[in-house]
């Protein structure tokens, strides 16, 4: 499987390169129906306009808080009853967490023009949004609408689903804790100051949309069948201590690789250029080694060095690539769903400094991966590719007929071989349940 485009990290693109076709790296994600651009973009769009609904519903909310005597009101008042669309704008271009939920598909085809046209008002209610973390209150308001609301098939479970978490299933079908939703007033959720969602999950729920038998999670369908040595590998207890499975998804994804990114770019600022696909590779042979207990890596939060004793099981194996089929396609979408940023204190975010209309026209102009969805998806890219380096070298060595067929298996769920055949397999329910 292609691990990246063979082009300079962080190269730009000609301008003439649309981001509602073309895919910002230069390559095309090896994931099937990810070539059906206005599939995809009618899919973000319908989310993202039910979400914003509800978002225009708290603005109202918000803005009654406030005197109508104080300066600047009756712009606000005017625009949000006028020119909805305006706000909508200004609020995808919040800062919520680590991420702005605007694409550049989005800045490009419908928003830069707006706030050029409307300058000023843009402005006026982008320093409304900023002011009492008013735009961060309004979308904890939209998204909890959306799930409580929105006219989707909500169920209810804590297994494998995290504190206000949204787990995507398929179209309008998802697992929430019911705690995080239903017994918590709307009210409590738009008085919070905080971030209260991963907008992750909406990437989630729009490639779970794409095809729900491709991309849509079977944690509690299947996962939960297996033995709890097992689903660890996916719930990643202890990852930032070093205190849990030493190859869960957390702790690979979270702490080797970030570390493992973060040294290579580092390098790469002070020597040669390298391609996002030598990156991918480099980084994916890295791993392998680590999975095959050839090399030990570092843990970044601890200062550890992790080592295996052993190289990983087909078993385990298994149970970690079919988590992968949903995690990296989700972050391959998300470039047309959002842009990712980094921490509050990092210098890396180019979006950070800038006002709401300068994010807009950054983000129209922009043709290259920001630091931050680079580390992601590379990231993502490279553990699927040492995945499937791993399985390769296992296929080598067994002898056992069980582990032979389930790395077969395996493998045919990294190359989508087995969906190109006709069936697309779940491996977990190819493992031994409890």
């Amino acid at each position: 499987m292609p691990c990246g485009a063979d082009m300079n990290l962080f190269t730009s693109l000609p301008l003439s390169s649309s981001v509602f076709s073309e895919w910002l790296d230069g390559s095309v994600p090896q994931h099937p129906y990810f070539d059906d651009n206005a599939k995809i973009q009618s899919i973000v769009s319908n989310i993202k306009h039910r979400l914003m609904s509800f978002a225009i519903e708290a603005c109202h909310l918000v803005l009654e808080e406030i005197p109508c005597e104080q300066p600047q009101h009756n712009v606000l008042s005017q625009t949000l009853s006028a020119k909805p669309s305006l706000w909508w704008a200004v609020l995808l271009a919040q800062r919520y967490g680590v991420i702005y939920f605007m694409s550049r598909g989005e800045a490009q085809s419908t928003y830069y023009q707006l706030i050029r046209k409307h300058a000023v008002e843009t402005d006026i209610i982008d320093n409304f949004l900023r002011s009492n973390a008013a735009g961060v209150r309004i979308i904890n308001y939209a998204v909890h609408a959306y799930i409580t609301r929105g006219d989707l098939h909500v169920e209810y479970s804590t297994f494998c689903v995290p504190p206000n978490a949204i787990a995507a299933v398929g179209p309008n079908h998802v697992v929430v804790r019911k705690g995080d939703f239903i017994n918590r007033p709307s009210s409590e959720v738009l008085a919070s100051h905080s971030p209260m969602w991963d907008l992750h999950d909406f990437a989630h729920l729009s490639s779970a949309t794409l095809d729900e038998t491709l991309y849509g999670n079977k944690y509690q369908a299947c996962l939960v069948q297996l033995p709890k040595r097992l689903t660890a590998l996916i719930r990643s207890p202890g990852m930032r201590t070093a205190t849990g499975p030493k190859i869960s998804d957390g702790l690979v994804f979270s702490e080797l690789l970030t570390k493992m990114y973060t040294d290579a770019v580092a390098d790469i600022s002070k020597n040669a250029k390298q391609t996002y696909k030598s990156l991918c590779t480099d980084l994916a042979n890295m791993l392998a080694e680590y999975y095959l207990a050839k090399r030990g890596l570092e843990h970044p939060s601890t200062g550890q060095t992790m080592m295996l004793r052993q190289p990983i099981l087909p078993i385990e194996l298994a149970v970690l690539v079919q988590n992968k089929s949903y995690e990296l396609p989700a972050s391959e979408i998300e470039q047309r769903v959002l842009t990712r940023g980094g921490a509050q204190a990092t210098t890396e975010d180019a979006l950070l400094p800038l006002t709401a209309r300068e994010r807009i026209t950054w983000l129209a102009k922009s043709r290259n991966w920001g630091y931050f969805e680079v580390r992601n998806t590379i990231k993502h890219r490279a553990h699927k590719e040492a995945y499937r380096i791993v399985c390769e070298e296992l296929m080598t060595q067994t002898t056992d007929e069980f582990e032979k067929a389930l790395l077969q298996k395996t493998n045919a769920n990294i190359l989508y071989k087995d969906w190109k055949a006709g069936h697309r397999l779940i491996l977990w329910d190819e493992l031994p349940q409890m």
